[in-house]
């Protein structure tokens, strides 16, 4: 009998070509370093790229240990994801990178999870998802940022002073906004 699997799909397009986007997930032990989400990531297996190779993340008091299941550069990248509820059974993100326009690359980010043929299992796991969705949109919030070009200062306007009438290059006092509540 199949498992019964639930999945959603969260997708941005990040101002890079795949190959960049695709070696800042490919750097597999680093994932901390661009998800604010994660404290602490290390590579637990002897190799730290390919099929196999498995990273230990940290979230909060929450540890999950990471497995590539598939690596296809600069295409497709799915990990398992152990260390979840017991009662959630097993769960697998997809990275899936395509070129998009004008150097851009659309990112999609897969996250199943087994939903079991038990309600209780069934309800468990679409609250897990949830939750799993929304650090789905913060990893691609993150690689969208690593991968960001840097700003360049000269393209900023240039600072003027606030009181240019008394040519005092010190701002206006703050005055506190009044406000009104509504009976």
């Amino acid at each position: 009998m199949a498992t019964k699997r639930a999945h959603v799909d969260k997708t941005t397009t990040v101002a890079a070509e795949p190959a960049a986007a695709w070696a800042v997930l490919a750097d597999f032990g680093a994932i901390s370093s661009w998800v604010p989400l994660i404290q602490h990531s290390c590579i637990l297996s002897p190799h730290a790229d390919g099929p196999g190779a498995v990273r230990r993340v940290q979230i909060a008091r929450q540890t999950l240990v990471e497995r590539v299941i598939e690596w296809n550069p600069p295409h497709r990248l799915s990990y398992a994801i152990d260390g979840l509820p017991p009662i959630v059974g097993s769960a697998r993100n997809t990275w899936t990178l395509s070129p998009g326009t004008d150097g851009s690359t659309v990112v999609t980010l897969t996250t199943e999870i087994d939903t079991g043929r038990n309600p209780v299992k069934s309800l468990v796991a679409s609250k897990v998802l949830e939750r799993m969705s929304t650090a789905s949109e913060l990893m691609l919030a993150g690689l969208a940022a690593a991968v960001a070009p840097p700003t360049d200062p000269t393209d900023e306007p240039e600072n003027e002073p606030e009181n240019e009438h008394t040519g005092l290059d010190q701002p206006a006092p703050a005055h506190p906004v009044q406000t009104e509540e509504s009976p």
